[in-house]
């Protein structure tokens, strides 16, 4: 063996022998470690026990020796441990040894660095610093949650302990910071029988109160609670209804926690508020951006930036954000645009709004959502305005439609200039006309006003509008107000009537104002013949409803072959039937215009005069006795009907079957040579009224079966 051989055989031997002995001595030392540590830590995660200075003893030995195993196996190179490896079995059994020793030193460092942090995690409790409270605790959850290694370490018998007394002071932290904050922001709220006093206290200490809230938010502090205070409780009644505002600070002194306050509080009534019948109670919009802005303000200590970069207010935005732009648009804005052209012209509500828009992002209260929904409408107000302005027009139109119509007055020259038939239209038609004249004077009358004139030019238009607007609904929100009315009371019907027809006269002739400016009315025709068409349908459905009444009346006035004579029953039922139209010309003489009347009652006593003559042509055999009762009933009806008309010659004008009447009560007191002569061979005066089948069959049951009547029938043809 050369000289070299024998010297690299010592080294090996030697490299060997050292081995061996550090690696036996190093996993001896690993062992005994573990070991003790294993004690110590049950212990402590056993019963949570305090440990005081062990715990350094033994983290420190853990690196000592980490550090140590590290160095030896750095220290053989990988040729000499290979040879190592493969020239001795006991040493290769230390080096698997010591890889495992490895990993379980990791794991025994980790167990010693968790318990180092709960114990710092003490010492920063009696500090009350929860700033280190809060970091110590991160990096325990970071600890004992790591993934490295997990499927050994969270199979020990202390991770359970350890896990467990992480959440509890986790919860203690979230319950401690809660209550901090709830020290330093204080919402309270007192019910009484129909009022509620809210007051929010506002820690002035700044950073105290952002540091408390930032940790609160980095715990996922759930914030809705707090947001929906304030939207209920806050914004909304400052948005809708009267409130009593007021701001002021709590000296430190004064408060129990020493703590000074930034302070506001509102009292308002819980009463449900009908604004319809008291307008008054609606905020002004002035006060209640005056209210919202100091609100923003003393609340502006808690909007800090949160971790996800967000503001609080920002959030805040986000999550009832919808409801406060909704609220502060529909219920508070929209009623504050001017009802009149002088008042737009002054007013300064769209500068405003966006002014407060402004603060509103100047404190970051915004959302994607509704980051403009406060500007457009500010921008819309002239839109709105028009569009309200005219709906407004319409509302007082159909809240004059719907007044009662009994209330009357009649139409006379001055009114109608004597174009316009006499007779009477409900007050609440010129009261209608009145408006619409009232409304194309101020469309007539725009020149002038300090408002853009494009909007003027679409005002005029939209003003212009409004006339057949309002007429094309006259009849139905009549109708729908006054149906029971119009169906079952002739006046209403009649009044209906002349209301048509007087507003389609007015609308026919309205062209020129006083100034002699021409107004254009779109449809103008159409609405004139609607007009005029839906009055008539109604008074045509009395008409038909009187007339309904008299057949049923007439019902009972029975004439059957085999009566000998009439009853005073027959009597009264032709009484009855003549009282009703004496009823109806009580009521619509007076009202209807005289042609109108005249035409009306001409044809209901008409029906009634038919009905009359059908009952007596349809009888086979009429008695004596039975044609001088026929001849009386007939008698009341011509003496009576007359008197229905103002001029009683006009009851042969407007009764068609008036003559016809006179004729059948002459047949049933006449001789059969006065009928004879009255038929004069097919050129009297029955020949106006009768076929001559239906003279022979009055003939026939009026007289009996002779020759001389056998001979006047055979005239009769």
């Amino acid at each position: 063996m050369s000289l070299l051989s024998e010297v690299m055989s010592v080294v090996k031997e030697s490299e060997i022998s050292n081995a061996r002995l550090s690696l036996k001595k190093i996993n001896q030392e690993i062992r005994n470690l573990q070991n003790e540590s294993k004690v110590y830590l049950e212990e402590n995660y056993t019963e949570f026990s305090d440990a005081v200075n062990e715990n350094n003893e033994y983290l420190d030995q853990a690196d000592s020796l980490s550090r140590e195993v590290e160095k030896l196996l750095e220290g053989i190179d990988r040729d000499a441990k290979d040879e190592i490896l493969s020239a001795a079995d006991d040493v290769q059994r230390y080096l698997r040894e010591l890889e495992e020793m490895r990993v379980g030193l990791r794991v025994n460092q980790r167990l010693l660095r968790i318990d180092a942090l709960f114990q710092t995690l003490d010492e920063a409790k009696q500090q009350q610093s929860f700033v280190e409270i809060r970091d110590t605790i991160n990096s325990l959850r970071d600890a004992i949650f790591d993934e490295e290694d997990k499927d050994i370490f969270r199979e020990l018998a202390c991770f359970q302990s350890m896990k467990l007394k992480w959440h509890v002071e986790h919860e203690t932290l979230l319950d401690k910071l809660q209550s901090q904050f709830n020290s330093y922001v204080q919402l309270q709220e007192k019910v009484f029988q129909n009022t509620k006093c809210v007051t929010v206290k506002v820690s002035s200490d700044k950073k105290a109160l952002q540091e408390i809230l930032y940790m609160l938010f980095e715990t996922n502090f759930n914030a809705q609670r707090l947001y929906t205070f304030f939207i209920k409780n806050v914004f909304e009644p400052i948005i809708t209804r009267p409130v009593s505002f007021d701001m002021n600070k709590t000296d430190s002194k004064e408060d129990r926690l020493g703590i000074e306050y930034n302070n506001f509080t509102l009292s308002f009534s819980t009463k449900p508020y009908i604004y319809g019948e008291s307008t008054n109670l609606r905020p002004n919009y002035k006060h209640v951006f005056t209210f919202l802005s100091k609100v923003l303000h003393i609340l502006s200590n808690i909007n800090i930036q949160l971790p996800n970069e967000k503001w609080v207010f920002q959030q805040m935005a986000e999550r009832i954000g919808t409801d406060f732009y909704n609220l502060l648009v529909n219920e508070c804005l929209t009623y504050a645009i001017p009802e009149t052209i002088e008042g737009l012209s002054i007013s300064e509500l769209a500068n405003e709004i966006k002014e407060f828009d402004q603060l509103l992002k100047n404190h970051n209260f915004t959302n994607d959502s509704s980051a403009t929904k406060l500007t457009e409408f500010a921008d819309k107000i002239d839109v709105i305005f028009k569009k309200r302005f005219c709906l407004n027009i319409v509302k007082s139109a159909v809240d004059i439609m719907r007044k009662d119509l009994h209330e009357m007055q009649i139409v006379d020259e001055t009114k109608s200039s004597g174009s316009f038939p006499r007779c009477m239209v409900s007050r609440n038609t010129f009261e209608l006309i009145d408006l619409m004249e009232k409304v194309l004077r101020e469309a007539n009358d725009l020149s002038g006003k300090q408002v853009e004139e494009y909007v003027l030019a679409d005002i005029q238009e939209r003003l212009q509008a409004t006339i057949p607007m309002i007429l094309e609904r006259y009849a139905n929100e009549t109708i729908d107000a006054h149906g029971k009315f119009l169906q079952t009371i002739p006046q209403q019907t009649a009044l209906f009537h002349n209301n048509c027809s007087y507003l389609a006269w007015w609308l026919n002739n309205v062209g020129k104002d006083s100034n002699g400016i021409v107004v254009q009315i779109e449809r103008r025709d159409c609405i004139v013949s609607s007009l005029q068409e839906q009055g008539s349908k109604q008074f045509a459905l009395q008409i038909s409803n009187q007339r309904t009444q008299l057949m049923e009346i007439l019902k009972e006035f029975d004439l059957t072959d085999s009566m000998v004579e009439l009853g005073p029953h027959a009597y009264k039922i032709v009484r009855q039937c003549m009282r009703q139209l004496d009823l109806l010309k009580n009521v619509w003489q007076t009202i209807l215009p005289e042609l109108v009347y005249n035409k009306s009652l001409g044809t209901i006593l008409n029906d009634l005069c038919d009905e009359i003559i059908r009952k007596v042509v349809a009888r086979e055999d009429i008695s004596s006795a039975v044609a001088n009762g026929l001849v009386n009933i007939c008698e009341v009806i011509v003496e009576r009907g007359p008197t229905l008309f103002a001029d009683p010659l006009d009851v042969s004008i407007y009764v068609k079957h008036w003559v016809k009447l006179q004729q059948i009560k002459m047949i049933l007191n006449a001789s059969m040579a006065q009928i004879a002569e009255q038929w004069a061979d097919g050129k009297g005066p029955l020949t106006l009224n009768f076929r001559a089948e239906d003279v022979r069959h009055l003939i026939r049951a009026l007289f009996q079966n002779t020759d001389r009547r056998a001979n006047v029938l055979s005239t009769i043809v």
